[in-house]
């Protein structure tokens, strides 16, 4: 049976068709049509599914608050017009075939879960990093969403009060203290100081992760406060879910190796802890395919 992947971004839906192995599988995009309007998605997806043949259910990826049970979304950050749609509906009636669509960060953390670098354990938490901070739950294996759809939104938990304005409205939320925003925002805050780097203000997390390689002292102390907010939000979902597991996505997360010793250290200080717990953290190992390959998983159960 072949499986259509969806993963829906800003700029770009990448897709892949997934047959027999979900890690070896071809992975390709399309360009978002202008403004992500509803109409001209669905009928660029269209084109896209005349293009194969055999597919026997669509697994798609949303970036935003998605009702798993009525499959309508709930909240799009990308524009409003996809708000109150429901995808599966539309596009089962164009195809004729299965389809299911839920949050990103959901299938991600359910791929990392099942053949990924969480497969060892059976309650996960999944964070991606970048330009914002996404972030699922996985409990005895399985997806937990909670009742609207909005479990798991670590990103806007408040880290630090009154602290820099969010992109949801509100101050000191997580996104806001370690996206790629908050990245440049403190790395402009140096620059402003006269301190010396090597990085320029336009530097990407990518950029900046590169010079704290080389020894950049400025991109060094901008890995070391994103540990410092990162550890204090991941004790708390910890402390709060009693995860085994943690799988950190994303951009920013190519990054591990330089921050992931400040992580555990402030992890660990936040964390309740007792003799037994043992609780790992690990880079991705699926990568940017993982959204992908969780919305293949999630369709076969269509089947």
């Amino acid at each position: 049976m072949s499986i259509l992947a969806l993963d829906f971004g800003g700029t770009k839906i990448k897709y892949g068709l997934i047959e027999k192995d979900y890690l070896q599988f071809q992975d390709n995009s399309i360009t978002t049509p202008s403004g992500g309007q509803f109409s001209q998605t669905v009928e660029a997806l269209d084109e896209l599914f005349q293009k194969f043949s055999e597919v026997k259910a669509v697994g798609i990826g949303f970036p935003g608050i998605v009702d798993f049970k009525k499959q309508t979304v709930r909240f799009s950050p990308n524009t409003s017009e996809w708000e109150g749609k429901n995808i599966s509906r539309v596009l089962r009636e164009k195809w004729n075939v299965p389809v299911v669509v839920d949050n990103d960060a959901n299938l991600f953390t359910y791929a990392e879960s099942k053949i990924g670098a969480g497969q060892k354990c059976s309650h996960v938490l999944g964070i991606t990093l970048g330009t914002g901070v996404g972030s699922g739950v996985v409990i005895n294996n399985e997806i937990y969403r909670g009742v609207n759809g909005a479990a798991g939104e670590l990103g806007h938990t408040v880290v630090v009060p009154e602290g820099p304005l969010c992109s949801c409205g509100r101050r000191g939320c997580l996104e806001s203290l370690v996206g790629k925003k908050a990245m440049q925002r403190d790395l402009a805050g140096y620059i402003q100081q006269g301190i010396a780097t090597s990085c320029s203000k336009s530097c990407s997390p990518e950029e900046i992760y590169n010079q704290g390689l080389k020894g950049d002292l400025v991109a060094l102390e901008i890995f070391r406060k994103l540990s410092i907010y990162l550890g204090i939000a991941l004790a708390n979902a910890v402390n709060f879910f009693d995860f085994d597991g943690i799988v950190l996505g994303g951009g920013i997360s190519s990054a591990y190796r330089l921050f992931i010793e400040d992580l555990k250290f402030h992890f660990k200080h936040h964390l309740i802890n007792f003799s037994q717990r043992q609780i790992k953290i690990y880079p991705s190992q699926l990568k940017s395919r993982a959204a992908l390959i969780g919305a293949g998983l999630l369709a076969e159960k269509l089947r």
